[in-house]
């Protein structure tokens, strides 16, 4: 793969940009900077914010309890202190807090986004993200009481939030678009349309909405301007940010003429190119995996899989991408953790997968090996590996496979999210939440229609020992989630890609956060030139 700027996942999964960039002009306060999103948000519901878009913008809009600063260090924000006792914890609010129609932040609002964040009708994407607090694992699955759960409001100023069970990483989740304060007044007033257009959502962080037209389509703009009621210690040193949407061949076009401020970029597209102007970041946290939907029967499946030689397709790949050594991509969790990957993976036998291959088919009614398609993203390098596949297993088994390719990423994933296909290049990958990895297995079920309890179990174990252990100990939790998924038969890791990020050279920037798909913009500043 290209020898870009590597990062690892582990501890925070920082990337600190400080003095990355120099600016040999003055620097202007009243700068635009425009970015280009891959996708647009379907909310900025701070409890509801799901993908790595949203909740980058939710926490540019937003300010939590605690904040990260330019150094990564977590630090009072919108609390202008906290204590602990214990397992309690107590956050004493900033006089100066307030919403962008001029109201108070108070502690209710914090305890408000709370409940709503833990409330089964919510369904929060991210709740379990919670889960340490006291009573709050039995009230969003319905079987506690709000009386019970470990958050409330000692006076208009001061929240206290009580923790039942460790979690190393509770002050870092105070910092994510879920614990963001709600405030209830305006939220009931919004009738339901709170977050989902710039009349209803009201903000506390250091941008406020300007302009947000959801349905806008090819018109799509969505702009923060600097609040102008912010007070706190994170103000915007830039005037705004525009942030316009283009998929991964509009968006290379546009780091390629310098229109823009920052993308982010998809190295499958870009073929390792090199953007004059641009400082360029790559990350290897996709792993494209070939699903076979599970109605396929166990026999075929395990025939298809052991027919597999990476051999037959690793010489597509130059420097693109790589082959898949597990599951996990290397910089959501480091390789060198996990045991030897042929424990998981299905070995190349092509005698015995035409023996498996026969015994199906002769099981099946018709005793013929059924019209099958396998979908691919359709770009060269997919479609080669798809060409290849089909190829391989057509030598191997005599089955034949048509491949189909899917014009868009959206169309593929909206393909295999709603189970309507047989056979897909599917990529996954995590960018939302501080629990790279089990959010990562976790997406490999949602993501192909898997129903597989062990593995669902297996996610659940690993997400708990997140929250009590450090990452590098995980190495053997992380290999069980790998062993309970691909024992399905139903998944296989082809290779890994990466992500991209380019900044402009005349951006001097502060914080990045990669795996929370956060960029705080009031850290960065452009300069003239």
């Amino acid at each position: 793969m290209r020898k870009g700027k590597r990062f690892s996942a582990l501890a925070l999964v920082l990337l600190i940009l400080c003095g990355l960039f120099t600016g040999c002009g003055s620097n202007s306060e009243d700068a635009v900077l425009n970015f280009m999103l891959a996708e647009a948000p379907a909310t900025l519901d701070p409890q509801l914010a799901e993908s790595a878009t949203e909740q980058m913008v939710v926490r540019n809009l937003f300010e939590g309890l605690l904040r990260a600063d330019a150094t990564g260090n977590l630090i009072p924000a919108c609390a202008e202190r906290y204590e602990q006792d214990g397992s309690t914890y107590r956050f004493y609010l900033s006089s100066d807090a307030c919403w962008s129609n001029g109201d108070a932040v108070t502690a209710a609002d914090f305890v408000f986004a709370f409940r709503r964040a833990l409330s089964p009708t919510t369904a929060a994407p991210f709740a379990k993200e919670l889960f340490a607090i006291a009573g709050a694992e039995a009230y969003a699955s319905g079987s506690g009481s709000l009386d019970d759960l470990g958050v409330r409001a000692v006076d208009e100023k001061t929240l206290e939030i009580t923790l039942t069970q460790p979690d190393r990483n509770f002050l870092y989740t105070l910092t994510t678009a879920i614990c963001m304060p709600c405030q209830e007044a305006f939220f009931n007033k919004a009738g339901g349309r709170y977050g989902l257009d710039a009349d209803n959502l009201l903000t506390n962080g250091s941008y406020s909405l300007r302009l947000w037209d959801p349905q806008g389509g090819e018109e799509f703009r969505l702009r923060l301007n600097r609040s102008s009621k912010y007070e706190g210690n994170f103000a915007s040193q830039n005037a705004a940010v525009v942030f316009s949407l283009g998929d991964e061949t509009q968006r290379q076009k546009a780091l390629e003429s310098g229109q823009v401020d920052g993308a982010y970029y998809s190295d499958l597209i870009s073929s390792g190119t090199t953007y004059t102007g641009y400082d360029q970041h790559d990350f290897t946290d996709t792993t494209w995996v070939l699903a076979i939907h599970p109605s396929m029967t166990e026999g075929l499946r395990k025939a298809l899989l052991r027919s597999i030689d990476p051999n037959r397709y690793s010489a597509a790949l130059g420097d693109d991408a790589a082959l898949a050594g597990h599951l996990i991509p290397p910089d959501l969790f480091p390789e060198e953790a996990l045991t030897d990957f042929s424990t998981h993976v299905p070995a190349y036998d092509p005698t015995g997968a035409q023996a498996l291959f026969s015994e199906a088919v002769l099981s099946l009614a018709d005793k013929t090996f059924p019209s099958t398609t396998l979908l691919y993203y359709d770009t060269p390098l997919m479609k080669e590996i798809a060409t290849a596949l089909a190829a391989h297993w057509q030598q191997n088994l005599g089955a034949f496979i048509n491949i189909e390719p899917a014009s868009s990423l959206s169309t593929l994933l909206g393909t295999a999210m709603s189970g309507s296909y047989q056979m897909v290049l599917l990529p996954i990958s995590a960018g939302s939440a501080r629990n790279a990895a089990p959010e990562f297995f976790a997406q490999c079920l949602t993501g192909t229609g898997l129903n597989s309890v062990e593995a669902s179990s297996a996610i659940a174990d690993l997400a708990s020992q997140y929250r009590t252990q450090e990452e590098a100990s995980l190495g053997a939790a992380v290999d069980a989630v790998q062993s309970a998924i691909l024992s399905t038969e139903c998944l296989y890791p082809i290779l890994y890609t990466q992500t991209g990020l380019a900044l402009a050279d005349n951006l001097e920037t502060g914080l990045i956060t990669r795996y929370n798909g956060s960029i705080d913009f009031s850290y960065v500043l452009k300069t003239e030139s």
